[in-house]
C-alpha cells in the first residue's frame, strides 16, 4: 500500500512514509496531466477507487500554495516553496487516473447499489464474536436502521484468530459483499492475556457450530485499530462505533490519534456493570466480562472527550431470550434464524447447567445494537465512568452521580457518560424477533 508521498514535481518525489514497492516518481505511479495553477478557490468532485479530480490553488497559513488529492490510499502533497529553486514546482496535477496497485486495505465507502436506507445509521462493530456477538451482528446485518460498515475484531469470547474467522464466516454466509473485516489485537494494553472463558463460548466461540477453516473472503491488512481511526478521518461525525468485547482497539485508536474523538458520531459499548438490578458482574462479583478482561482500555474509552454510552449488565440482564423465543425465530426467520438457533444451542445449555438460568439466555450484545436503533427503549444516566485497574475490585466500573467537587477527585474532569439504568425488555426482544422475520421476507421476494 502506497501513501504518504509528498510530491516535489512530476518527476520528483520526496517520500514522507512508505509506499508500495515498484517506481518512485509521481510520472510512474500515475498518469497525469499537468496545468498551471490558478486562482479558483479548492474544489472537489466526488470519486471511486480509480479516479479522483482536484483543484486547488489556495494558499495556507504560511502563504505556499498547495495541492493534495488522494486516490485509493495514496496521498501526494505537492507544495512551492519548500524546495531550491531547481526543483520550484510551476504546475500542479489537477486530474490523475491512479495506476498503483488497487488498496487491499481502502476505506469502505457506501455503495450506490446498498439496499440500505440513506438515512441508514453507519457503524463499526467492535467484536470478539463470541455466541451473543452473533446475535447481534445479524441484528445489524437484518436492520434496515443500520449500515454496517466493518466488523473489527478483539481478542475476548475467542482468541482474536478465532474470532476472525468468525467475522469472516458470518460475512460469508450472509453475503455481506461491502463489510470490511479488520483483525485487532491479541491481549491488553497493560494486563496480561486470560484465556477464552471456554465454557460460555466453546473452543472457537460459536458453540457447537462448525466454521469453515477457509471462506470466499479474507481480513484487510490494515490493523483493527487503524482502521477506525482512517475510517473516521474518511467520514467525519457519521460513523458510530459499536463494541461489545474488551475495549483494547478503541483505546489503541485513541492513543495513536487522540483527535478521533472530534470525528466520531458515537460510541455505544456493551459492558460494565453499575448494581442496578442486582447487576454486579459475571466475570467476578464486581466485574463484567469486557471491562474485567481489559480495565485499563476501558477506563481510558470512559474518560476520553467522546459522546459514550455504556449498556452493561444492568440492563442486559433483564432482557432474557427464551428457548420458545429462538425456537420461533428458526421457523420465521429463514436462514437468519436458523444461524441463531444453531449458535444458542451451547449458550442455552450453559446458562442452564451454570448460571441456573433454565428459560433461557440474557440479550447482552444484541441490545447494544438494539440501542443504536431504537435508543428510546432505554433511560440513560449521565456521569463521569471510571474503572478499577487493578486488586481484587479489578474492573469495577464507578459512575459519578453528585456535582460536588472533591479534594481528592478522578472523575469530575473527565467528561460526563450515559450509563443506561433501565430498558423496555419486552419491546426490544420484539424489536429483535420483527428485524429478522421482515429481513426474512425480503429475502424471498
Amino acid at each position: 500500500m502506497g501513501r504518504n508521498i509528498k510530491a516535489i514535481d512530476d518527476t520528483n518525489v520526496l517520500v514522507v512514509g512508505s509506499v508500495h514497492d515498484g517506481p518512485k516518481t509521481l510520472r510512474d505511479m500515475c498518469a497525469t496531466t499537468l496545468e498551471p495553477l490558478g486562482r479558483a478557490p479548492l474544489k472537489k468532485s466526488n470519486s471511486d477507487a480509480k479516479r479522483q479530480r482536484l483543484i486547488c490553488n489556495g494558499e495556507d497559513e504560511e502563504g505556499k500554495k498547495t495541492c493534495t488529492w488522494q486516490c485509493n490510499s495514496v496521498l501526494v502533497e505537492a507544495k512551492e516553496g519548500e524546495q531550491s529553486s531547481r526543483h520550484k514546482v510551476t504546475k500542479y496535477v489537477t486530474e490523475h487516473t491512479c495506476t498503483a496497485p488497487p488498496a487491499k486495505s481502502r476505506i469502505r465507502r457506501p455503495s450506490s447499489t446498498s439496499s440500505k436506507p440513506t438515512k441508514a445509521k453507519k457503524i463499526i462493530f467492535d467484536t470478539d464474536i463470541g455466541i451473543d456477538d452473533a446475535m447481534a451482528a445479524v441484528f445489524a446485518i437484518a436492520s434496515p436502521e443500520i449500515d454496517l460498515v466493518a466488523m473489527t475484531t478483539v481478542f475476548g469470547n475467542a482468541t482474536v484468530e478465532n474470532a476472525t474467522r468468525n467475522a469472516l464466516h458470518v460475512k460469508d454466509k450472509f453475503k455481506l459483499t461491502n463489510t470490511v473485516i479488520a483483525k485487532g489485537t491479541n491481549k491488553p494494553i497493560v494486563n496480561a492475556y486470560v484465556d477464552p472463558t471456554v465454557m460460555v463460548h466453546g473452543i472457537a466461540g460459536l458453540g457447537d457450530v462448525d466454521v469453515p477453516v477457509s471462506t470466499t473472503c479474507e481480513a484487510i491488512d490494515t490493523p483493527a485499530y487503524q482502521y477506525i481511526i482512517d475510517s473516521l478521518k474518511a467520514d467525519p461525525n457519521n460513523i458510530t462505533l459499536v463494541a461489545v468485547g474488551p475495549l483494547t482497539n478503541l483505546a489503541l485508536a485513541l492513543a495513536a490519534c487522540p483527535e478521533i474523538t472530534k470525528l466520531v458520531k458515537e460510541v455505544v459499548i456493551m459492558g460494565g456493570a453499575f448494581g442496578l438490578n442486582e447487576a454486579y458482574g459475571n466475570k467476578t462479583s464486581c466485574a463484567e466480562a469486557n471491562v474485567y478482561l481489559d480495565p485499563h482500555a476501558a477506563d481510558k474509552v470512559f474518560t476520553a472527550d467522546w459522546p459514550v454510552v455504556i449498556v452493561g449488565l444492568d440492563v442486559t440482564q433483564k432482557c432474557i431470550f427464551t428457548h420458545d423465543f429462538i425456537d420461533n425465530l428458526r421457523t420465521t426467520a429463514g436462514e437468519m434464524g436458523q444461524f441463531v438457533w444453531d449458535v444458542s444451542r451451547f449458550y442455552l445449555k450453559f446458562y442452564s447447567e451454570i448460571v441456573g438460568l433454565t428459560k433461557g439466555c440474557h440479550v447482552h450484545d444484541p441490545s447494544a445494537i438494539a440501542y443504536v436503533i431504537k435508543p428510546d427503549l432505554f433511560t440513560l444516566r449521565k456521569g463521569p465512568v471510571r474503572v478499577v485497574c487493578e486488586g481484587v475490585a479489578a474492573g469495577l466500573t464507578i459512575q459519578k452521580l453528585d456535582r460536588k467537587r472533591y479534594h481528592v477527585d478522578n472523575w469530575s474532569p473527565h467528561r460526563a457518560q450515559c450509563v443506561a439504568v433501565d430498558v423496555c425488555n419486552e419491546e426490544l426482544v420484539e424489536l429483535y424477533r420483527s428485524t429478522l422475520v421482515a429481513y426474512a421476507k425480503k429475502q424471498t421476494e
